[in-house]
């Protein structure tokens, strides 16, 4: 009768023990889907951060497009009040200078605006990458707990059909009386 609880408790702390190793499996595999949102979500912010530089400098371009046209235009008035032709020789030459700069200073904003775009693009891919990792790394883990919790029955199994067997076995005969 002893042998039958021991084996009873056995087999119900590998039941105990393999619900635990299920559940804590399946923590981990909600803690990997959660990590893989946050990582989609910061995937997501990172696009929006790339399309806002990219329009940052789309208006800092165009200011400073206008700031340039507004230079040339002063650069023509202080050459006209002068009373130099603005449409020749180094009049000429110096408005299409100060054309020039104004158009490479553009340039060099929209670049940096792409450059900063890029950064923010390749830093979702990564978000996005990492998502995909954190969401295999809870699956496996909810294998692995599966697994886990299937050992831990099988181990208890063969523990308790032991302790029962042990029961069970013929108690042995008792030594004869010795003689004198």
């Amino acid at each position: 009768m002893c042998m039958t609880v021991a084996a009873i408790a056995v087999a119900a702390s590998a039941v105990v023990g393999a619900a635990g190793a299920a559940r804590a499996g399946d923590a981990s595999q909600k803690q990997g889907e959660f990590q893989a949102q946050v990582s989609r979500n910061n995937a997501i912010i990172a696009e929006q951060n790339a399309d806002y530089a990219v329009r940052a400098g789309q208006a800092k371009a165009a200011q400073e497009s206008m700031q340039g046209a507004a230079k040339i235009g002063r650069i023509r008035a202080a050459i006209g009040a002068s009373g130099v032709d603005v449409n020749t020789g180094s009049a000429a030459d110096v408005q299409e200078s100060q054309a020039v700069q104004s158009s490479l200073d553009v340039e060099t904003i929209m670049h940096n605006a792409q450059l900063e775009a890029y950064g923010y693009r390749t830093q979702g891919k990564s978000f996005e990458a990492q998502a995909i990792l954190d969401k295999a790394a809870g699956d496996e883990a909810k294998s692995a707990g599966n697994i886990a919790a299937l050992g831990t029955l099988i181990g208890g199994a063969g523990s308790a059909a032991a302790t029962w067997t042990k029961g069970q076995a013929p108690a042995p005969a008792p030594a004869p009386p010795s003689q004198q």
